[in-house]
């Protein structure tokens, strides 16, 4: 159920990305917390007493009774449809790590190698103090560097082209990238990648991780141009475009563990953000409810997860008829093969070999009867 309840969550949000990420101001938050209940959901699959139970007396039935089903014996272990599946989706999961570590280990070869040759920004190149946290984090400027970004959980570091920029344009772009550093859009990349690797075998995800560049560097761009005239954020879209210009796209694609002040890859995504700049004036309470109203969605649907609970469920036995279970039913071989059933320690009759395979027999304790038993 909490694997179930978790990709109600992800389908959810794959549904309003889209419209989202121009709407409201606060998505990166509402993201951060789909993600975050999501999680507690599944590593605290907790009944309550107030938990309503909805049986299923048709398909859930149907569908454990199919994975519980034994496909093969191999000596003494019977394996299921259940563990078959299971297996394959932790071996895909180690698979998306290993990949998801290679690549990381390769970004930062990457960046490391561009540090060398980089120069620190000369302090007569800052722009005014007030920009927030400018003294926390390394820039530096370097030949081998196209696009403005940012790299570095621990010890971030912003990287700029080695272009020719007014005060006013790398003012504004290092607003954008410290923007990125103080809202911690490294680790909730990170914290997504993680997702992506626990539920790879979910085609959402993969559509969504297309986006979640997108989403970020959209909510970064609100939370930039608060407050700034129309001058001011046509001097902020005159900077993405002079970047823009001087792209030439190739490898940073490829990066995952990178934010970027703006990628060429996706012209629509471009527009996009242009719009969304251009058009904002009046909007930031009103997008500031809708993310509020969005959040407490979330929050509503997470709690009703807890709420309400659907398990299988199976018709009485009619009058006459037993019900064989783990706890009322067991199954004995002996030395000659003989397979027996019991039921409340009574024999009742005789298997075969096929019939441990098959529900009801298959989930009952088999015991295997020594010389001496």
């Amino acid at each position: 159920m909490a694997i179930l309840w978790f990709n109600i969550f992800i389908s959810f949000f794959a549904l309003i990305r889209r419209k989202a990420i121009s709407l409201f101001r606060g998505f990166s938050f509402v993201l951060v917390l789909m993600l975050f209940l999501s999680i507690v959901r599944i590593f605290l699959p907790l009944e309550l007493p107030w938990t309503i139970v909805i049986r299923s007396y048709h398909l859930y039935p149907w569908l454990m009774n199919k994975m519980s089903s034994g496909i093969l014996s191999v000596g003494e272990w019977n394996i299921t449809a259940a563990n078959i599946l299971a297996l394959l989706w932790v071996l895909g999961s180690i698979v998306m790590f290993a990949q998801a570590i290679k690549a990381f280990r390769r970004e930062k070869k990457y960046f490391k190698m561009i540090l060398i040759h980089a120069q620190p920004l000369a302090s007569s190149s800052l722009p005014s103090e007030h920009v927030k946290g400018i003294n926390k984090v390394k820039i530096v400027v370097s030949e081998d560097i196209r696009v403005p970004c940012i790299f570095g959980l621990i010890r971030p570091i912003i990287y700029l082209p080695n272009i020719e920029l007014s005060v006013e344009e790398l003012n504004y772009i290092l607003l954008h990238e410290l923007d990125h550093y103080r809202n911690k859009d490294l680790w909730i990349k990170l914290f997504y990648n993680f997702i992506k690797i626990a539920f790879w075998w979910n085609p959402l995800v993969h559509i969504i991780q297309k986006d979640i560049d997108q989403i970020i560097e959209m909510a970064c761009d609100t939370r930039v141009i608060d407050g700034l005239s129309l001058s001011e954020r046509a001097s902020y879209l005159q900077a993405m475009i002079k970047i823009m210009r001087n792209n030439s796209g190739s490898v940073y694609s490829e990066l995952s563990s990178v934010v970027f002040f703006v990628h060429i890859e996706r012209q629509s995504l471009i527009n996009q953000r242009f719009l969304s700049v251009a058009n904002r004036d009046k909007r930031n309470k009103r997008t500031h409810f809708r993310s509020v109203i969005l959040a407490s969605l979330l929050v509503c649907v997470f709690l009703a997860s807890y709420i309400f609970i659907i398990q299988p469920a199976a018709e009485p036995p009619e009058e006459g008829m037993i019900l064989l279970t783990p706890e009322t039913a067991h199954i004995e071989i002996d030395k000659t093969g003989r397979i027996m059933l019991f039921y409340m320690e009574e024999y009742l009759f005789d298997l075969d070999n096929s019939d441990l395979t098959t529900e009801p027999h298959a989930s009952l304790e088999v015991i295997c009867l020594n010389d001496g038993g």
